[in-house]
């Protein structure tokens, strides 16, 4: 199995603070920052996804064209989202007095676990 780096989560530190604290904190930062995203951020099911590519042929490559466009375009808003609150929570924690820690890759750039 491969790990990567920049997939784990970034832990957060502060000194005194109790891992059920920590644990609290980040709770509540992840929680506003996924409510802030949901309301500056609009929803997926507001945007048209065109496919403009035409499919000769059955119209069930013309479907599934569709709808591999939508999973594309739907995986890329939760990719951005997901990100934003990432964005979020450091910021937050950063305010709580607390430091991130990010993990550090392996030597070779692989872990096998």
């Amino acid at each position: 199995m491969l790990v990567c780096a920049a997939c784990a989560p970034t832990t957060y530190t502060k000194p005194g603070s109790s891992q059920s604290q920590s644990e609290r904190d980040l709770k509540v930062c992840r929680l506003e920052g996924a409510a802030r995203v949901t309301e500056t951020l609009p929803r997926f099911e507001d945007y048209r996804v065109e496919v403009s590519a035409f499919a000769p042929g059955p119209y069930a490559l013309e479907t599934r064209m569709r709808f591999a466009a939508q999973d594309a375009a739907e995986s890329r808003y939760r990719a951005y989202f997901d990100e934003q609150v990432r964005a979020y929570v450091a910021l937050c924690m950063e305010r709580k007095g607390y430091r991130s820690q990010h993990p550090q890759p392996h030597p070779q750039g692989r872990h096998h676990v």
